[in-house]
C-alpha cells in the first residue's frame, strides 16, 4: 500500500488559523466544573487596576523613574536654595582664589546634608572655571577624590595623599576645581592623623600658585545610648573640629564657611514649584489636593532638601494614600543648649520639644557635660538682664540636678525644671551670643601642670635649700611669695652686678660680691614664677572641643614639664646631691636602679587635690642626712595660768 497516497491530518496550520482558535475558545463558556459563571469585578478591583494602568503609563513618561533631585537640579547659582548672601559669599572667596587675590588655600564648606554645598560648587565651577582658565585648556572643570581611587591592595590615606601631588598641577591652561567629598576612613586613629598631616602639607606647601581645593563636609550627630564622655570624640561626632582637628582649622590659609539648613520658606517654595511642574500626574492619582499638607509636614521635619524632594517624589509616585516618611536628625550640642535656654520656635509646647530632645540627642545629654553646658552659658538668656533671685532659681535647679545625679531622671528633671523657670521669666532677646563649651578640660589640664609644678618647686627646696614643702603650704603660700621673693632677689643681684662693674675701690667690690652671694638665685633652678602662673579667668570655647585635639595638647604640654621637672632634677642631684662617699657605698644599687624601666603612667584625674607626691628614695636620703632640728626652748608646764601662756 503506498503510504504517499493515504489520506493523513495536515499537521501545517498557520498562525492565523491557531490565533483564531484560541479567541473563539477564550471568548466561549468556560468547560470548568468549578465555575458555574464568570465573577463581577468589584470597586476595589477595577481602582487596582486604573492604578496598575496608571502606573505603567507614568513609568513610560518618565514620571518615577528619575529621581527628582536630578531632574530638578539648578542650572546656576542663581537657582540654588541658599540664602543670597552665604551664595555671594562662597562666589566671592572662591574667586579670589582662582585669580590668585586670596591666601587660602582650602576652602571648608561645613554644614547639614542637603543644605546646597555641593551644589553651590558644581554651579561654580561650571561658571568661573572656564572665565579664569588659560586660552586653549582642556580638561574638567572640577577633579573630584573618591575613596575608590585607590588601587588594590594600596591604602586610602595614601591615595588621598597622591591625589593631591597630581592635583597641584591642576593650574594654567589645566585650571580645575580641587574638590574632596569623600573623605578617607578617619575612624581609625592613624588614617585621620595621616589626612590632617597631608592637609597641612598642603596649606604649607612652597608652591605659590595652586588650584582651590575644597572640601565639602556633612556634619552630623551620632547617637549614643550610653550618654558617656565619650560622645565628644569622632566616632559620635562627625564635625570639622572632631575630623580636621584644630592645627588645621585655625590655620591661617583655611576659610570655613558654615551652611545652615535650608530655611523653611525655600523649601516650601521649592517643593511647592515641582508640585506645580506635575500637577497633571499628581491629579491622575488623585494627590493634588494633598500636596499642600505632605509639602507642609516635609517643610517642618527637615532641613535637608534633598532628602525632602525625595520624599516627596516617593509620595507622589506611590499608589495609594501612604505617610511621608522623613530622614531622623540629631540635634548638635550646641543647638541642644540653645532649645533648653531660649526654646523653640517651631515646637511651642515646651515638654514636647524636651521629649524630642531627649529622644533624638543621647549622645550628648550625658549628665555631667549637659549640666556644665547649661551653667556656662544661661547667662546669655535675655542678654544677662535679668536679676539675681531669677538667677539663683536657675542654680538651685542645676544644684538639685546634681544632687541626684544617681537617679537616671535627674536630667530630665533638670531640663524641664530650667525651662519652666526660664519660661515664666518672659520671652527674652530674639538675639543672643555664642554657646560656649564648658571650660572643665582646661581646669583639669592646669590642675595637672600645677602638680608637675609643685612636685619641680620640692626637688629644689629639698636638693638646694633643705627645706621640705607640702602640697597644701605650696598652694596656700610658697607658691605665691616664695617665687616672688626669689624674682626680687634676682633683680637685685643683676642690679648689683651691674653697680659693681662701675666701681673703682676694691673695697666697694668686696663689700658688693658678699652680698651678690647672699641674693643669688640661679633662674635655670629656682622657681621664680608664681606656681600656676598667673591668675586669670579660663574662658570657655565657642566651638566644641574635640577630644583628640584636647588629648595630644594636654599631653604634649604635661611632657614637657615633665622633661623640663627631670632635666632640672638632675642638675640638683649633680650640684647639691649627697656626699660622695655615699654615692660610691650605693653605686651598685644605683645601677640597678638605673636598668630598672620606669613606667611613667599619666596621673588620674580624681588624684588631683592629693596632698602627697611622688615617691623619690633620693629625696628621702637627703632628709635622712639632715640634722635634727632641736628645740632648744623652754618647755611648757602644764601648771601654767593662760595669762602665763599668752606671754610664751
Amino acid at each position: 500500500m503506498d503510504l504517499r497516497k493515504r489520506n493523513v491530518p495536515d499537521l501545517k496550520r498557520s498562525l492565523s488559523s491557531l490565533s483564531s482558535q484560541i479567541t473563539n475558545w477564550s471568548g466561549s463558556k468556560s468547560w470548568s466544573p468549578s465555575r458555574k459563571k464568570s465573577k463581577k469585578l468589584s470597586s476595589s478591583d477595577i481602582r487596582d487596576l486604573r492604578s496598575q494602568n496608571l502606573s505603567n503609563e507614568l513609568t513610560a513618561s518618565g514620571f518615577n523613574t528619575i529621581p527628582w533631585y536630578e531632574k530638578y537640579s539648578p542650572r546656576n547659582v542663581s537657582e540654588v536654595s541658599i540664602h543670597k548672601r552665604k551664595a555671594r559669599e562662597v562666589y566671592d572667596e572662591v574667586e579670589a582664589m582662582l585669580q590668585g587675590r586670596s591666601e587660602k588655600r582650602i576652602l571648608l564648606l561645613t554644614g547639614p546634608s542637603g543644605c546646597g554645598k555641593s551644589t553651590v560648587v558644581d554651579m561654580l565651577a561650571k561658571e568661573l572655571v572656564p572665565k579664569y582658565r588659560a586660552p586653549r585648556g582642556k580638561g574638567g572643570d572640577i577633579i573630584r577624590y573618591e575613596n575608590d581611587m585607590a588601587p588594590i591592595g594600596a591604602s586610602y590615606v595614601g591615595s588621598f595623599g597622591q591625589f593631591l601631588s597630581e592635583a597641584k598641577y591642576r593650574i594654567g591652561s589645566n585650571l580645575s576645581l580641587v574638590v574632596v567629598e569623600d573623605i578617607p576612613n578617619v575612624f581609625h586613629a592613624e588614617t585621620r592623623i595621616a589626612f590632617r598631616r597631608q592637609l597641612l602639607e598642603w596649606l604649607y606647601m612652597p608652591q605659590r600658585s595652586l588650584p582651590p581645593l575644597i572640601i565639602c563636609l556633612t556634619e552630623c550627630e551620632l547617637e549614643n545610648e550610653s550618654g558617656s564622655f565619650a560622645a565628644y570624640g569622632v566616632d559620635y561626632s562627625w564635625t570639622a573640629e572632631s575630623i580636621l582637628g584644630k592645627e588645621v582649622l585655625s590655620h591661617v590659609c583655611l576659610k570655613r564657611i558654615k551652611f545652615n539648613p535650608v530655611n523653611a520658606t525655600l523649601m516650601r517654595k521649592t517643593l511647592l514649584n515641582i508640585c506645580n511642574d506635575n500637577k497633571a500626574d499628581l491629579m491622575l492619582r488623585e494627590k493634588w489636593d494633598d500636596k499642600d499638607r505632605v509639602v507642609e509636614e516635609l517643610v517642618q521635619s527637615t532641613g535637608d532638601l534633598r532628602s525632602g524632594i525625595a520624599m516627596l517624589q516617593f509620595w507622589a509616585t506611590s499608589t495609594g494614600h501612604v505617610a511621608t516618611f522623613t530622614r531622623e536628625s540629631f540635634t548638635s550640642y550646641f543647638h541642644a543648649i540653645g532649645k533648653i535656654l531660649h526654646g523653640s520656635r517651631d515646637v511651642a509646647d515646651d515638654n514636647k520639644m524636651i521629649n524630642e530632645l531627649l529622644l533624638h540627642s543621647m549622645g550628648h545629654l550625658s549628665h555631667d557635660n549637659f549640666s556644665l553646658g547649661l551653667l556656662e552659658n544661661y547667662s546669655s538668656f535675655n542678654k544677662g538682664k535679668f536679676s539675681i533671685l531669677e538667677a539663683c532659681k536657675l542654680t538651685d535647679c542645676l544644684s538639685e540636678s546634681n544632687a541626684m545625679d544617681m537617679i537616671p531622671e535627674s536630667l530630665e528633671f533638670c531640663l524641664r525644671k530650667i525651662r519652666h523657670t526660664l519660661g515664666e521669666m518672659g520671652q527674652g532677646s530674639h538675639t543672643h551670643g555664642k554657646a560656649k563649651f564648658p571650660r572643665e578640660w582646661k581646669i583639669k589640664q592646669a590642675q595637672n601642670e600645677f602638680l608637675i609644678k609643685c612636685e619641680d618647686y620640692v626637688n629644689v627646696s629639698i636638693y638646694k635649700y633643705g627645706e621640705p614643702r607640702l602640697l597644701r603650704n605650696i598652694a596656700l603660700q610658697f607658691g605665691f611669695y616664695d617665687p616672688q621673693i626669689k624674682s626680687t632677689r634676682f633683680y637685685k643681684e643683676k642690679a648689683l652686678k651691674h653697680y659693681r662693674a662701675n666701681l673703682s675701690s676694691d673695697d666697694a667690690f668686696e663689700i658688693t660680691k658678699q652680698r651678690i652671694q647672699s641674693l643669688e638665685v640661679d633662674p635655670t633652678l629656682d622657681v621664680i614664677a608664681r606656681i600656676g602662673g598667673d591668675i586669670n579667668l579660663i574662658d570657655g570655647h565657642d566651638t566644641e572641643l574635640c577630644e583628640d585635639d584636647h588629648q595630644s595638647s594636654a599631653k604634649e604640654s604635661l611632657d614637657r614639664l615633665r622633661r623640663t621637672r627631670d632635666a632640672k632634677l638632675q642638675k640638683l642631684r649633680e650640684f647639691y646631691g649627697i656626699d660622695a662617699g655615699l654615692k660610691a657605698g650605693t653605686e651598685t644599687d644605683d645601677e640597678q636602679f638605673e636598668d630598672d624601666p620606669i613606667v611613667d603612667s599619666d596621673r588620674d584625674m580624681e588624684t588631683v587635690g592629693n596632698n602627697t607626691l611622688d615617691d623619690n628614695d633620693s629625696i628621702y636620703e637627703k632628709l635622712s642626712q639632715k640634722p635634727r632640728n632641736l628645740n632648744l626652748e623652754k618647755p611648757v608646764s602644764e601648771s601654767l595660768s593662760d595669762s602665763d601662756l599668752e606671754d610664751l
